[in-house]
């Protein structure tokens, strides 16, 4: 990159594979609450099925999130190197007709 900083692309796929690793089970865990039984009285098991639907809706939303800020830090480190080819090709180019 421009500026002297540079991206360690390796670094953000090792973070993006990180967070696929965090998500997948996440992503199979089913939020349920346990026999109306188990409760003692209707409304404590409506409330527990109200609440296990809520964090339910919560894991997909928050697995949904994290699946995507990997996908984004693969495409980042993708654009990254695509352009540092780029500009490299341009300034051997500008090289080549300079020594001319």
């Amino acid at each position: 990159m421009s500026g002297g900083q540079t991206v360690d692309t390796d670094e953000l796929r090792a973070a993006a594979g990180a967070i696929a690793d965090v998500v997948a089970p996440a992503r199979r865990m089913e939020v349920r609450p346990a026999g109306a039984s188990a409760y003692g009285h209707p409304t404590a098991h409506g409330a527990a099925e109200r609440f296990c639907a809520t964090w339910q809706i919560a894991v997909t939303v928050l697995g949904a999130r994290a699946e995507s800020g990997s996908k984004a830090l693969r495409a980042s480190a993708d654009t990254y190197e695509y352009h540092e080819t780029v500009n490299r090709a341009r300034m051997n180019k500008v090289r080549e007709q300079l020594d001319r």
